[in-house]
């Protein structure tokens, strides 16, 4: 699938200052949207963007969509783990 949109020159002559590969970026941007949404997986992700599992993690990460956790919700998750053991 080809997608296509325009910007206004004066943005796109900043951008192409910093060396970034437009199509990559945007593509990366669009499909880690779609799986912030959970419209693709991520499996799906990894393979649009031909990347590992563990890329794909670092990429999500570098763009502040990461599955970091704090400590309060992984004790929470731990807990529910827990008790459906016992169940």
């Amino acid at each position: 699938m080809t997608i296509r949109f325009e910007i206004p020159p004066e943005i796109e002559q900043q951008i192409r200052t910093t060396g970034v590969d437009l199509g990559r970026d945007a593509k990366e941007v669009y499909l880690m949207e779609q799986y912030r949404q959970a419209k693709i997986t991520h499996r799906q992700l990894e393979d649009a963007l031909d990347l590992s599992f563990h890329a794909a993690e670092q990429l999500l990460k570098e763009r502040g969509m990461g599955q970091d956790l704090d400590i309060e919700e992984f004790e929470a998750g731990r807990e529910i783990l827990r008790k459906g053991r016992t169940a």
